[in-house]
């Protein structure tokens, strides 16, 4: 099992209403994004193959299952108070092992392919292109894509009618191309629905920084001091 830290960045006492938002059935998935947004951050950091990404995520999310087929290793993180197929906010990260030294494939590339219809989704497919950005020197793109309902049986856990939208940030590194994925599961959502603003999608994408990309050979202490250095580069 690979490495992966978290460091609380700042102690807050999250309020009732924020702690209990994400308690009650379907939500509209902006509802659940904003609620998001008020929690402070904390650092995370996961070691994947040829280098270590460090970035920001809700304070209360832990780690969950991680997956790793020597292609590409993910892991998720969910709210402590859920359990693995009972959610609606949760993010993944995930590190693709030398898809960047792949010729002609970029960060732009990678999400026009993530852009595409999902195979798994036979309703409504969302998505939007977030625009070109850049991570701590690297190029990286962002997106939002979703499903308007989700069948029964699409993964484990998947609750029929739900609408799923995903967040994505792909970052281009020296070999490994990364992403760091925010899902919300909420209410379904039909043709032509806009479930959750392009702004909010983009201040979701920005809770994410700062994001910094270090060598597999430094330490988290050295990882986390060059995301600090990231963070003064976007001030």
């Amino acid at each position: 099992m690979r490495c992966f830290i978290l460091s609380v960045l700042a102690i807050v006492l999250l309020s009732a209403p924020v702690a209990h938002a994400l308690d009650a059935g379907l939500l509209p998935q902006s509802f659940i994004a904003n609620s998001i947004l008020t929690l402070p951050k904390v650092r995370g950091i996961a070691e994947v193959y040829n280098q270590k990404i460090a970035y920001m995520l809700p304070r209360g999310f832990i780690p969950g299952k991680d997956f790793d087929d020597g292609q590409a290793y993910s892991v998720e993180l969910l709210p402590s108070d859920y359990q693995a197929t009972d959610w609606k906010a949760r993010l993944v990260i995930t590190g693709y092992r030398d898809a960047a030294d792949i010729e002609n494939v970029t960060a732009n590339t990678f999400a026009k392919n993530i852009l595409k219809p999902g195979e798994n989704c036979k309703a409504f497919w969302l998505a939007r292109d977030l625009g070109a950005r850049s991570v701590d020197g690297y190029d990286a793109h962002a997106v939002m894509t979703g499903c308007g309902s989700m069948r029964m049986g699409e993964y484990a856990g998947a609750i029929a009618g739900a609408g799923e939208v995903h967040v994505v940030l792909i970052v281009q590194g020296l070999h490994d191309m990364f992403t760091v994925d925010v899902i919300l599961r909420g209410k379904g959502f039909a043709a032509g629905a806009l479930p959750l603003p392009v702004e909010t999608a983009q201040r979701l994408v920005n809770y994410f920084y700062p994001v910094a990309l270090c060598a597999a050979s430094v330490t988290t202490t050295q990882c986390a001091a060059q995301q600090k250095q990231a963070a003064q580069g976007l001030k």
